[in-house]
């Protein structure tokens, strides 16, 4: 027969084993958690600049906000810079991967010598589109049904806004002025407001009788800021500029060459995104999530209306062409001073990322 003392040592060390058990038993559960919790890997970081948050970024903002970049292994960041050419900058500077911005504001950054090559399409018009005061119009007896040379007169004399100098839309304002056979530097004053609240305001006040700005900015001055649609490009209803590859994914050679699965990954995303921003039965997923994100203080009866005028301006695909290109080269040498270099385009761009891009979604 056993002695209490006995007995307690062989209840202790009961006790202990016990304890060690359901020790280990926890520090094993806990480790399953916490592998259960850690991603398989990291996701590659990538800093995305833009001049704005308007729709003529509503590939990448959507594959943002629809998850497309985070089942990519991507972890975006989209900054809005307030003007193309600062977006330009920070990317040409190494300060920001990609620049999503005006196809021709690269080539002519090529052309100076900065190692920036185009490797996506993002908009397939050049959407950004001119709003001029009520008051205005009435002098020239203009109207949105106007023809197109009748729309070109009330361009003389007037003061437009744009978000930065030798941006897209300050490319676009020249270019108009040339169809009117005005010179932009005498016969007009263009003037760089950077965002899309600030040309509001000075429209509003009357210091600029127009402006060119993304959606829905130019349909937010017509509808509550007695405003007519001067220009619709988004619409393609400026013929020569119809089909025009507007805004691109840009980003330096040596970021490329170096991030080679990376770059195919982002556009499949982006492509991703377009697919379901033209199909009819997501669509409104892609819209919701944009607008909830980037434009809550619009109203969303109206943002579906621009939403739908928008749409048909994107590219079906993130692939480039030959032909696109060439037609962006055109079109900066038809109004600059200084034309770019013969050739220069054939190094300017590449479709080798977004092939393999729309190639892996369609062996899916």
């Amino acid at each position: 027969m056993r002695t209490r003392s006995e007995r307690t040592v062989k209840r202790t060390a009961a006790g202990k084993s016990l304890g060690l058990f359901f020790a280990g038993l926890f520090v094993s559960l806990a480790m399953v958690g916490v592998q259960s919790i850690q991603p398989a890997y990291a996701a590659d970081r990538v800093n995305v600049v833009m001049s704005s948050f308007g729709f003529l970024y509503l590939p990448v903002l959507a594959a943002e906000q629809l998850g497309y970049f985070d089942e990519e292994g991507i972890d975006a960041t989209i900054t809005a810079t307030q003007g193309g050419s600062k977006a330009l900058a920070a990317v040409t500077g190494g300060d920001a991967d990609i620049y999503v911005g005006a196809t021709s504001s690269a080539l002519r950054a090529r052309d100076n010598g900065a190692p920036v090559i185009v490797f996506g399409a993002d908009m397939a018009q050049y959407a950004s589109n001119i709003a001029v005061r009520s008051d205005w119009a009435k002098k020239f007896g203009i109207t949105e049904q106007s023809s197109y040379q009748e729309k070109l007169k009330a361009l003389e004399g007037i003061t437009v806004g744009v978000t930065s100098a030798g941006s897209g839309t300050d490319q676009l304002v020249r270019f108009l002025a040339k169809e009117a056979g005005l010179r932009a530097d005498r016969d007009m004053t263009i003037t760089a407001l950077g965002s899309g609240q600030a040309m509001i305001a000075a429209f509003s006040q009357n210091r600029i009788q127009a402006f060119t700005h993304s959606a829905p900015t130019a349909e937010e001055a017509v509808k509550n800021h007695d405003g007519l649609m001067l220009f619709n490009f988004s619409q393609g209803e400026v013929k020569p500029l119809d089909g025009f590859l507007y805004i691109s994914l840009i980003a330096r050679e040596d970021w490329l060459s170096e991030h080679k699965d990376l770059a195919v990954r982002f556009l499949r995303a982006v492509q991703r995104s377009l697919d379901t921003i033209h199909d009819p039965n997501q669509t409104a997923k892609a819209m919701t999530a944009v607008h909830d994100k980037y434009h809550r203080q619009t109203e969303p009866e109206f943002y579906k209306y621009v939403w739908n005028n928008t749409v048909t301006a994107l590219p079906k695909s993130v692939e480039l062409s030959a032909g696109a290109m060439q037609r962006v080269v055109d079109f900066v040498n038809e109004f600059e001073k200084k034309p770019l270099k013969a050739g220069m385009v054939d190094n300017a761009w590449t479709n080798d990322y977004a092939a393999k891009a729309v190639g892996s979604l369609r062996q899916k």
